[in-house]
């Protein structure tokens, strides 16, 4: 699925929720370098200013996790 980040920006400054498809792309675009740094901060600025939905901050963590090596957790003690 592909999506404009400038669409994404616009849709956060609406006060709109982004879905889990728009968040996995932001992420994904962004960590491999297709998207710049000042998309990602316009992008930021207008969660700042609008905030993000829980279901956005749940997708948000996800995708960051998932966007690289996930490392296993074990006891250690």
């Amino acid at each position: 699925m592909s999506f404009l980040m400038t669409n994404l920006i616009q849709k956060k400054r609406l006060s709109l929720s982004l879905s889990d498809d728009e968040i996995f792309f932001l992420v994904t675009k962004y960590v491999s370098g297709e998207i710049p740094d000042y998309q990602v901060a316009a992008w930021l600025m207008a969660v700042c200013i609008n905030g993000m939905a829980p279901k956005e901050m749940v997708s948000l963590t996800r995708a960051m996790r998932d966007s690289g090596q996930v490392l296993p957790l074990k006891n250690s003690y």
